[in-house]
């Protein structure tokens, strides 16, 4: 498992290609081997998972009658949930780069996808905190959750425009495609796990 001083090498890395400096990718192992180690990510951002599973909760006990009790079918469900809507969006993300023409690209654009959410998922816990305090107060969360997912757009289209070496075209719909991946999975998941909220 890479230590924090390996995953801080790495974020610095992003750091520089968000700000359109292509050296960053020589703070990145873009090996096979680096292919790898970097799903350790998951468990990097582990503690703002959990956090999201518990607002999640916290959101979906306002609808429930007092003393609902959830089961542990219920946690490995939205946890489950999460990690496909990591995971199964690559496999769309990598019909898109073969279409492109950019799939020799493909396990340098997950290395670089799997280390940008380590940052992302704990500046999202911003929006897990409004969940567990403010449940109700669904535009508090909306607000928040607009701020951060634009700022964690504009990160990933920054890291991607690096990637297809500043050809903006492609490094957009490579986002959008994950974006689409991740709420389709979402989409079908939910209903699949028995985790519908309506």
């Amino acid at each position: 498992m890479p230590g924090r001083e390996e995953v801080f090498y790495y974020l610095n890395g992003l750091w520089l290609l968000i700000r359109g400096r292509s050296e960053g990718f020589q703070w990145l192992d873009l090996s096979d081997r680096g292919f790898w180690r970097s799903w350790w990510a998951i468990v990097y951002c582990l503690p703002p998972i959990f956090l999201d599973l518990w607002g999640t909760r916290a959101v979906y006990l306002q609808d429930m009658p007092e003393n609902t009790h959830l089961g542990n079918g219920f946690w490995s469900g939205l946890l489950l949930l999460d990690l496909l809507g990591w995971t199964a969006p690559y496999a769309i993300l990598y019909a898109a780069m073969v279409a492109g023409g950019y799939a020799q690209h493909f396990r340098q654009a997950v290395i670089l996808l799997n280390w940008l959410s380590v940052p992302v998922q704990w500046a999202l816990m911003a929006i897990s905190a409004s969940m567990i305090f403010a449940p109700a107060n669904l535009d508090l969360q909306a607000s928040i959750a607009l701020v951060l997912y634009l700022v964690s757009g504009y990160a990933h289209v920054m890291v991607m425009l690096q990637l297809t070496e500043r050809k903006a075209l492609p490094a957009i719909a490579f986002v959008m495609t994950l974006a689409v991946g991740s709420v389709l999975t979402q989409y079908y998941a939910i209903d699949a796990l028995g985790l519908s909220f309506g």
